[in-house]
């Protein structure tokens, strides 16, 4: 198998001569790039220099040109949207745990495909709560899962596209692709939240109160390899250890031996280094939102929904 190098890229010392220094693992970026002229000529030079998988600094990372135009070229970004797909169960606990939610309540999961991810989740949650429903525009596609599930495990799960009633009761709501368009045309617990995996999602119904997760940030201590602690302050954790869990997670003689999808192969790692939730950023209707703290998420609800409020809020657990 055949390793392609990850390089954690962060900005330098300006030069005349040089566009970016490569040294090790790590890529110095030494021209200002703050116009779409200066951007396109750096990354060119680090496809030039076989770049292909990368990690930015949490400073470069905001410079939505550059990603763009490294996306563009190819190049890999790894910014937390692999491995969030695999710590759903692990979000899902934190919410629950933070603010006192029971398993009785009802979880959906929104996908029009059927993925590795996807069933991976599917089967964790029917075990941990009392009612889990898929929503989907092509219901024909999981009839087989429905009843395959039921065989083998007795656990019962609910597929509907019914856009009046589907999602009403549903507390937890985690959309895997569905765009906003789709997900608007149905009726939403007014307080639900929502985990997107998806695109940008707005949600227009004017009665939501609800949240959208779209992003989390895990703890750094003890579960980070090799990474020092400049590292650790100038990336993101997230970002570190999914490149470090994905690496894994392609060694081929440990799928073959398992002999387990890889979705539970990636889970036992997460299980295996202890990775835990440290933050969840997310946002509603009015305002966003930073959940790290000691305060419930209804108590921040309740702070969120006063007209009118643009601000970000920082609670400490």
């Amino acid at each position: 198998m055949i390793k392609i190098k990850t390089y954690y890229i962060k900005q330098g010392r300006v030069s005349i001569f040089k566009k970016i220094q490569i040294k090790d693992m790590y890529c110095k970026i030494l021209k200002k790039i703050d116009n779409q002229t200066k951007t396109k000529k750096v990354v060119q030079q680090m496809v030039k220099s076989n770049i292909q998988v990368v990690i930015l600094s949490k400073r470069l990372y905001e410079n939505k040109e550059f990603v763009k135009q490294l996306k563009a070229n190819k190049i890999i970004v790894l910014e937390g949207k692999w491995l969030y797909k695999y710590l759903i169960s692990d979000i899902i606990e934190y919410i629950c745990k933070k603010n006192n939610i029971e398993n009785n309540i009802e979880v959906a999961l929104l996908t029009n495909e059927v993925t590795d991810e996807f069933l991976g989740n599917i089967e964790e949650l029917s075990k941990k709560f009392k009612k889990t429903k898929i929503v989907t525009e092509h219901p024909e596609k999981f009839r087989k899962i429905e009843q395959r599930a039921l065989e083998t495990s007795g656990l019962s799960m609910c597929i509907s596209q019914n856009k009046k009633q589907a999602l009403t009761k549903s507390k937890i709501i985690i959309n895997f692709d569905l765009s906003e368009e789709t997900i608007n045309q149905y009726s939403i617990n007014d307080n639900a939240i929502i985990i997107n995996l998806g695109e940008e999602l707005k949600i227009k119904k004017k009665r939501f109160n609800g949240i959208i997760i779209k992003d989390y940030e895990i703890k750094t201590i003890n579960n980070i390899e090799n990474s020092d602690e400049e590292t650790l302050n100038e990336f993101y954790a997230k970002h570190i250890k999914e490149s470090q869990i994905y690496e894994k997670s392609l060694v081929e003689k440990r799928l073959e031996e398992a002999n387990l999808s890889k979705f539970y192969i990636v889970r036992r790692i997460i299980e295996d280094e202890q990775i835990e939730i440290k933050e969840l950023y997310g946002k509603n209707r009015k305002c966003t939102v930073k959940y790290t703290s000691s305060l419930s998420i209804n108590y921040v609800l309740c702070i969120c929904f006063y007209p009118s409020i643009h601000f970000y809020i920082s609670i400490i657990f």
